[in-house]
Order: C-alpha cells, then sequence, then structure tokens
C-alpha cells in the first residue's frame, strides 16, 4: 500500500505553525508545543482547562516518584522510579455570562497556535464565540527562561470584539494533576498562603517525599 504524507502543521525557518484546532490530533499537538528549559518543562496545553482527550502536564528535574513492583525472579527490578507530572503553574479559568471557556464545549474561529523557536515562545489564540453573540480574542502566552530556570512565564489578553463587560478569571496553582498511567494524584499539599502579593504553594510527592513549592505575583493592564 502506497504511504501519502499528512502534511497538517504549518512550518517556516523559526516556527511550527498550527492553524485550526482538531480534537484528534490536541495530545500529539500538545506536545510538539511544549517549552522547556533543561530544569523544568510545560506541555502545551489548554490553560482554560480543556475536558477532550488532553495529557496535562508540567515537569522538574529531579522530581520523581517510586513504583514497588515485588521481586518474582533474579534479576529483575524491585522497584520502577518515574517523573511525575508536578503543579499546574498555568491554571486560568474564564467565565464570560455565566459561561466557561472550554474548547471541548464552546464555540471557536480562526484558532491558531505558534512555537517560536527565535523567542522560545509559545502563543496560542482564537476568537471565543459566546452563546449571547458576544465574540472575544483571546491570546495566551507562555515561555520558560533560559537564563533563571526556575521561571516561567504567562500572559492572556483579552480583546472584546463587540461588546464592553466583565469578564471573570481565576488563577491559581494546581498540584492535583492525576497521573494517567498511575490514576490518581501523586501529590500531597504541604503548605498554602499569600503574601504581600505573591501566591504560594508546597506540595510533596506521596512516596519519595520529594518537594516542590511553587509561586506566582499576578499583574494586569
Amino acid at each position: 500500500m502506497a504511504k501519502v504524507a499528512d502534511k497538517y502543521l504549518q512550518v517556516d525557518p523559526w516556527a511550527v505553525i498550527e492553524e485550526g484546532f482538531d480534537p484528534l490530533r490536541n495530545r500529539t499537538s500538545e506536545s510538539i508545543f511544549s517549552v522547556a528549559n533543561e530544569y523544568m518543562g510545560v506541555r502545551g496545553y489548554a490553560e482554560e482547562g480543556y475536558r477532550g482527550d488532553s495529557l496535562p502536564g508540567s515537569y522538574f528535574n529531579g522530581l520523581h516518584e517510586q513504583l514497588e513492583i515485588g521481586n518474582h525472579y533474579k534479576g529483575m527490578i524491585r522497584s520502577l522510579r518515574y517523573m511525575v507530572n508536578a503543579v499546574d503553574w498555568l491554571h486560568t479559568r474564564l467565565t464570560v455570562d455565566g459561561e466557561q471557556l472550554d474548547l471541548a464545549r464552546c464555540r471557536i474561529a480562526d484558532y491558531s497556535r505558534r512555537l517560536n523557536f527565535r523567542t522560545g515562545t509559545y502563543r496560542r489564540e482564537f476568537i471565543w464565540l459566546l452563546g449571547s453573540g458576544k465574540k472575544l480574542r483571546l491570546t495566551f502566552t507562555r515561555l520558560v527562561s533560559m537564563t533563571d530556570s526556575h521561571l516561567g512565564l504567562q500572559q492572556v489578553v483579552l480583546e472584546p470584539l463587540n461588546f464592553s463587560g466583565d469578564v471573570e478569571i481565576c488563577t491559581g496553582l494546581d498540584f492535583g494533576c492525576i497521573h494517567e498511567e498511575r490514576g490518581q494524584g501523586m501529590w500531597r499539599s504541604l503548605r498554602s498562603g499569600v503574601q504581600d502579593g505573591v501566591t504560594a504553594m508546597m506540595a510533596g510527592t506521596l512516596n519519595t517525599g520529594n518537594k516542590l513549592f511553587s509561586g506566582f505575583v499576578l499583574q494586569s493592564s
């Protein structure tokens, strides 16, 4: 049987581009549009949450879990160690007129995302067509710093196209991501709080006790 090339992504010398949203290709696109700096990395999942087929994940070097598998035969390993998906530091939920943004349920137009190799930025943009008839253009941009390996940045731009009104935005840190293979969360919350404009949280892995501290500052204009 002859093989046929199926070109889905657009490529230029310094970027990978996706035009249009395909739920069947979403997981693959999440992998392709990942950003990382050798210490921390994050898949290209939707910040606003997505109830379709998705694998949210942020990962940090040296953070792992352990699974005891017993010793059934001589020479076989007794335990497995594996990386775990960590804090969702991009957690952003948007609601307009009681309708929450979710690409699995909402109508959208002009969807695109781009991974720019010159700047190291990942940008995703589209127009949200609300049930009320309102139109809201959204642009999400993220990067992880190459000069400060512990720093991740996120920008969310909202542009109402045919209305003036309120948008409810909920941001936070979420250690509740489910490990797909294990079917459970891998973190235990140890401490959290807000002080001097900084929201922070510390959690530890269930078995190995690896600890991760995450915090963020929110700015608006």
